[in-house]
C-alpha cells in the first residue's frame, strides 16, 4: 500500500473499545485524522471524545453522517445497528468502513451491498486480520506455490466471554459464530479465493439463551480441499492456523488473528517471516486500505471483496440454520 497524499477526516459511530482501537491506529496513519464520534448515549460520546482527543460529539448518527466536514465512515456500533447505520452513511454519499461481521445475516449483507453499487459509494467490511502485513505474506506463498496444492485448512478462536452480555442475548445477535467464528472463516474463505465451500457439516453447544457458545465446522470443497474450523465463547482455544499443501505448510501461531510472524514449512526447512509487532496499531492498516482505494478511485476492496463478504455471511445463515440458532426479526 502506498503512502496517501490526500488527507481524509473520518466520523466514528459508536464509542466502545473496538472504536478506540480504530481511534488509536489512526495516529499511526499520517493522512488520517479522527474528527467526529456519536452516539446514542450522551454520556459515552463526552467520555469518549474527551479520553481521546476528538473535536466533535454527535448523539445522532444522521447528524454526524451529514457533517461536510467528515469525509469517511466508521460504523463501530453493536451488530444490529450496522444495518440501519451503514445504509444512511452509503445514501448519504459516504465511503463506509464497517465492523465484521457486516451483517447480522445475508439478507442485510446484500441490501448493504446492493445500497452500495447503486449510489457507487465506497463499503467495506472491516476484517482486519487480512490486512497484516504478515497475512499478505501468507498470500504471496500461497500464490508462489510455496506449500504446492492446498489440502486442508485449520484454524480456531474462542475465549471465555460468557460474561459479556451482548454475546449471550439473541436480540443482540449473539453467540461465538458472529463474533469470534467470522476470522476462522474468513481465513479459510481467504485462502480458497472466496471460494464457498460446497458441503459444510458442524457441531454446536448452545448456551441457555439459545445462541452458539461452541461449534466445530467441517467444509468441503469442490476441488477436495477441506477445512476444519473452531470457535467458542466459553472455552480458550489454541487459536491458530495452519494451510496444509502437498509440498508443505503454513503455520500461524497464537493469535493468528493478530499475528506479526509466519512460517513457511517445506523441505527446504522453516522459514519464518517476522513483521514489526504493532497490535495496539493493527487496524492502521485496514485504514490505509480504505484510503488508498479512495484515491484510486476503487468502490471495494480486492482483498476484502463484497461479493466475499455476502458469501461469508450465507454460511454464517446456513451454519445458524443447521443449530436452529435465530435472532428476533427474522
Amino acid at each position: 500500500m502506498s503512502d496517501s497524499k490526500q488527507s481524509f477526516r473520518w466520523g466514528i459511530l459508536g464509542a466502545g473499545y473496538i472504536s478506540k482501537k480504530l481511534v488509536i491506529s489512526s495516529w499511526s496513519v499520517g493522512n488520517c485524522t479522527v474528527v467526529a464520534a456519536a452516539s446514542n448515549t450522551p454520556e459515552r460520546v463526552e467520555s469518549f471524545i474527551k479520553e481521546w482527543d476528538i473535536s466533535k460529539a454527535y448523539t445522532r448518527y444522521e447528524d454526524l453522517i451529514n457533517d461536510p466536514e467528515i469525509d469517511v465512515v466508521y460504523v463501530g456500533n453493536i451488530h444490529p445497528l450496522h444495518h440501519d447505520s451503514v445504509i444512511m452513511a452509503l445514501e448519504a454519499g459516504k465511503p463506509v468502513l464497517c465492523e465484521k461481521p457486516l451483517a447480522v445475516n445475508a439478507r442485510q449483507a446484500r441490501e448493504m451491498v446492493d445500497c452500495a453499487r447503486r449510489n457507487k459509494v465506497f463499503l467495506m467490511e472491516a476484517m482486519w486480520t487480512r490486512f497484516l502485513p504478515a497475512i499478505g505474506q501468507v498470500r504471496k506463498w500461497l500464490a508462489g506455490g510455496e506449500i504446492g496444492e492446498i489440502k486442508q485448512v485449520h484454524a480456531s478462536f474462542g475465549v471465555d466471554l460468557q460474561h459479556v452480555q451482548r454475546l449471550t442475548d439473541p436480540a443482540l445477535a449473539g453467540g461465538a459464530l458472529l463474533d469470534l467464528g467470522i476470522y476462522p472463516l474468513s481465513f479459510a474463505s481467504m485462502v480458497m479465493g472466496g471460494e464457498k465451500p460446497a458441503r459444510m457439516d458442524s457441531k454446536v453447544e448452545l448456551l441457555d439463551t439459545g445462541v452458539d457458545g461452541s461449534s466445530m465446522l467441517h467444509f468441503e470443497y469442490e476441488n477436495g480441499t477441506w477445512a476444519e474450523l473452531k470457535c467458542s465463547c466459553m472455552y480458550s482455544l489454541p487459536n491458530d492456523a495452519w494451510i496444509i499443501g502437498t509440498k508443505g505448510r503454513i503455520r500461524i501461531p497464537a493469535d493468528f488473528y493478530a499475528t506479526q510472524k509466519v512460517f513457511l514449512i517445506n523441505d527446504k526447512g522453516e522459514h519464518p517471516e517476522t513483521f514489526p509487532s504493532e497490535r495496539q496499531q493493527s487496524f492502521k492498516y485496514q485504514i490505509k486500505e480504505v484510503q488508498d482505494c479512495l484515491e484510486s478511485g476503487k468502490l471495494e476492496s480486492p482483498i476484502m471483496p463484497l461479493d466475499e463478504t455476502i458469501a461469508l455471511a450465507e454460511t454464517m445463515d446456513q451454519l445458524r440454520e443447521n443449530w436452529g440458532v435465530k435472532y428476533p426479526g427474522e
